[in-house]
């Protein structure tokens, strides 16, 4: 959970199991443990590089648990170095993947301010945080849409996600879906895609 993003999402699918674990759940912690041991000298890198401008991202994979519940996962960068990373699964059910994307967008919102009043603490003028999205329809969602929500509570959502950028606390730009680094969180990868956002998190810290 700190320095091993990668691992995040099994880790928080594999603690959902501790109550009634079975042989499988024991293979799957044994993998995890295996992968650890063949890639230890990778972590989290902190370089001084890129813009000094707080990015996040926010992503989900759509109904995943076994009670149609979705995942998300966070990241968050100031320049080229990952700051804060979640991955978790949403509290309520989304019955689209526009939904599951508006509530990952809407539960990392208060993380940016945190963050970001934080750096003005340290006495940093930095410009709002930039929230990066690869749903096209949740950015409709929160910047002209006044289409009427399912339910109160993702009205509400939108409308703090709406009021956030119309006064200029955040910025929410597209990011293509091969760029984004929150994929990782959400949903097992491999290979090349795997090793894509991996390298652009964690490296090498011989």
């Amino acid at each position: 959970q700190r320095v091993r993003p990668d691992l995040a999402v099994a880790v928080a699918y594999l603690t959902t199991r501790v109550t009634c674990p079975t042989e499988l759940d024991q293979f799957k912690v044994q993998k995890v443990v295996n992968r650890l041991h063949a890639t230890k000298d990778q972590g989290l890198f902190f370089p001084r590089s890129g813009d000094p401008r707080l990015s996040c991202y926010a992503d989900a994979a759509f109904g995943c648990h076994a009670d149609g519940k979705s995942h998300t996962g966070i990241v968050f960068m100031l320049g080229d170095a990952v700051v804060l990373i979640k991955s978790m699964k949403q509290k309520m059910v989304g019955k689209d993947s526009t939904e599951a994307e508006l509530i990952a967008l809407t539960d990392m919102l208060s993380y940016a301010t945190h963050c970001h009043d934080f750096l003005v603490a340290q006495g940093v003028q930095p410009p709002c945080p930039l929230v990066l999205q690869d749903n096209k329809s949740v950015i409709t969602q929160v910047s002209t849409s006044t289409k009427k929500m399912r339910t109160l509570h993702l009205k509400v959502r939108r409308a703090i996600a709406k009021e956030m950028w119309a006064d200029g606390e955040i910025e929410v730009q597209y990011c293509h879906t091969k760029e984004m680094s929150a994929d990782l969180l959400t949903k097992p990868l491999h290979g090349k895609e795997l090793r894509h956002l991996t390298n652009k998190i964690t490296h090498d810290v011989k």
